[in-house]
Formats: structure tokens, sequence, C-alpha cells
């Protein structure tokens, strides 16, 4: 049986609120709503110098290594010529 993902995307916390427990508030709250839609799982992006790897990893998070993320810009998408 297959079953929804959730992909949090663009979670960010201004610096100078950061270390006050509102990332990992904002991390619970989508792992709470992957556990009320019943996902299988739950993926996200995050840049190899984000320091928030260590709140993931805290949480039993793994990265993975054999994904590689490819991206179109609006320039892109709009010179492609088909």
């Amino acid at each position: 049986m297959r079953k929804p993902g959730l992909y949090p995307e663009d979670i960010y916390v201004l610096p100078e609120h950061r270390g006050k427990g509102i990332g990992a508030a904002l991390f619970t709250k989508c792992v709470c709503i992957a556990k009320e839609l019943d996902c299988g799982r739950m993926e996200w992006s995050a840049l190899h110098w984000n320091p928030a790897y260590k709140l993931y990893e805290r949480f039993g998070a793994q990265a993975l290594e054999d994904w590689i993320i490819y991206r179109m810009d609006e320039r892109m998408i709009s010179d492609t010529i088909f």
C-alpha cells in the first residue's frame, strides 16, 4: 500500500530568533502533521552548511547521499526550446 509523503519546504528561523526552540517546534509540528496524515515518509532538503542538521539528526533523520537535486529557474524554463 502506498502512503503519502510530507515535504516541508522553506522553513526558516530568523537569526535573532535561533536557539530559542522555534526551529524544533516547527519541525516537531511537521512530524505531527506527517503522523496525522499517516505519511510513509517525510523528506526535505537542506544545504550542506546548514547547522540545522544537528536538530534533524536528534530526531533520527538521516542524510541521503545517493540523491542529486536538480533545479531550473524561471529563465531556464522560459529559454527551453522543444
